[in-house]
């Protein structure tokens, strides 16, 4: 099988099954966060805690539903990375099947806890990862092992297919049978003059001066479109981080004083949002700081994936992309606020799938000592 086999209808069907489930899911939870909280959640979240067996555990109504947005967001992130590795593994990426497998797993595990209406997407989970790995798919990834076990099926069917060497001579006559060594007749008759050693054996007739054969050239420049990604997310997550340890640092020093800092600016002092969830001070401090160590722990992520890529990682590049949809989906949540990142996040994304920045992962040169 060469490296041009056309894609199979299984990786197609399981590529399109998780790029679409993930993006309607990546939509409503956009949707759901965007509504934080709306009246009807708060309501059965109450139903929910006051019965068994959570009644037992004298569980807040605000708590939950923190923990419920902190998973919302969770989802969001995850979906949003199913989404980049359905698209990779359609392009014939091994890692990223793994990821998409990994992902599919994980979601059909908690879909199924959501009863009735999580089996849908929990099968369609299921569903995919059998189809990524079925016997067509994994010919398809793997294009060496399938050619080297259609040798191997080709060289059994051709010695089953070949009688026996010695059936031929058990039937034969004995007096048919061929000697059992036969001298080989001589180059030259006996008694006539002998010719020069180096002329008795012609030269080999399809025999070559050797050539050497120049190596493919490979391209070592970095252009211009990948250096552009490099800066734009090193400069984004840099200022992210910063500003995600300054709040943790702060934190740390005095926890009692951010969630009432917080409450005391003029766009979360009458904030209906905050007064559906009951949150005191201390509450929003510790939500606020939660929020800045993962965006310092992903920023740092980012800024490493960034410059591997200076070094042609193409694991890199995945993880980068992968990062820069999360940064979306997180600053779609914070509105105005988030159009810088948001614009920074898909800059990114659109220079790393340039042309001139593919040609440049492809060329990656081997490691010392690997040969052609």
């Amino acid at each position: 099988m060469t490296s041009s086999a056309p894609r199979p209808q299984k990786v197609t069907m399981a590529c399109l099954l998780a790029g679409v489930g993930s993006l309607v899911v990546l939509i409503s939870f956009t949707v759901m966060l965007a509504d934080w909280v709306p009246a009807e959640l708060r309501t059965q979240v109450e139903q929910v805690i006051d019965e068994p067996p959570l009644s037992t555990y004298d569980l807040q109504t605000s708590q939950v539903l923190e923990w419920l947005r902190l998973g919302l967001m969770a989802g969001a992130a995850i979906a949003v990375a199913a989404v980049i590795l359905a698209v990779y593994a359609a392009r014939r990426h091994r890692g990223a099947r793994i990821g998409l497998t990994v992902v599919s797993g994980v979601s059909s595990l908690a879909f199924v806890p959501a009863g009735l209406t999580g089996l849908l997407p929990a099968a369609m989970a299921v569903g995919c990862v059998i189809l990524l790995w079925s016997r067509e798919s994994n010919e398809w990834f793997n294009p060496e092992k399938a050619a080297r076990r259609a040798e191997r099926e080709q060289a059994t069917e051709a010695a089953n297919a070949a009688p026996p060497a010695h059936a031929a001579t058990e039937q034969a006559p004995p007096e048919q049978q061929p000697p059992a060594y036969e001298p080989r007749p001589a180059d030259v008759p006996f008694g006539s003059p002998q010719p020069p050693p180096y002329a008795r054996r012609p030269p080999y007739a399809g025999a070559q001066p050797y050539a050497a054969v120049p190596p493919p050239a490979r391209t070592t420049r970095l252009p211009g479109t990948v250096l552009a990604a490099v800066l734009t997310a090193a400069i984004i997550s840099g200022l992210v981080a910063l500003v995600a340890a300054i709040v943790v640092a702060g934190y740390a020093a005095s926890p009692g004083d951010l969630g009432r800092e917080l409450l005391s600016q003029p766009t979360l002092e009458d904030n209906p949002q905050i007064e559906d969830l009951g949150w005191s001070a201390e509450t929003l401090g510790r939500a606020v700081v939660y929020t800045m160590a993962a965006l310092l722990v992903l920023s740092v992520a980012a800024l490493g994936a960034a410059l591997l890529m200076l070094r042609r990682s193409n694991t890199a590049r995945i993880v980068l992309v992968v990062l820069a949809g999360i940064a979306i989906v997180v600053s779609a949540i914070a509105t105005i606020a988030g159009i810088p990142t948001i614009a920074a996040a898909v800059a990114v994304i659109v220079l790393v799938f340039r042309p001139s920045a593919n040609a440049y992962f492809r060329s990656r040169p081997k490691a010392a000592g690997q040969h052609e």
